[in-house]
């Protein structure tokens, strides 16, 4: 996750309905993949 559990955000912030932070991360996790394999196949 982009943030320090309980120490920067309190888990009640990060698991509130309201909250973006995981969905954030999982953006982040798709976007990287998305990157490493654009580069991959440009090797090729």
């Amino acid at each position: 996750l982009p943030v320090r559990r309980n120490m920067i955000v309190t888990d009640e912030v990060i698991e509130s309905a309201q909250s973006i932070v995981i969905p954030e991360a999982a953006n982040r996790v798709v976007s990287a993949q998305t990157v490493l394999k654009e580069i991959l196949l440009g090797m090729k």
